[in-house]
């Protein structure tokens, strides 16, 4: 997986335009990278991108809380614990 932050500046408001999005910081490995991903992102808010490097495959969220948001992400107990309780 890459992990890629991103800057919608004013394109944001306006889907025809996502070609415009400009990164602001990414990484090639977010296993070898977590550490610094982390730190780099402490308090701070935005929009990214995960890539899956083997099928090219995208998401691309957001948060308020970057650096919390991302700890979940890399945190497998976590995310068993939210599909467990998830409904779907």
């Amino acid at each position: 997986m890459s992990f890629t932050l991103l800057d919608f500046g004013w394109f944001f408001y306006d889907p025809c335009l996502l070609c415009a999005i400009v990164p602001i910081k990414s990484y090639s490995n977010a296993e070898d990278d977590k550490a610094k991903i982390l730190s780099d992102n402490k308090n701070k808010s935005g929009i990214y991108k995960w890539k899956n490097l083997i099928n090219n495959k995208c998401y691309i969220g957001s948060a308020v809380d970057l650096y919390y948001r991302l700890s979940f992400y890399f945190s497998t107990k976590a995310i068993k614990n939210s599909l467990k309780n998830s409904k779907s």
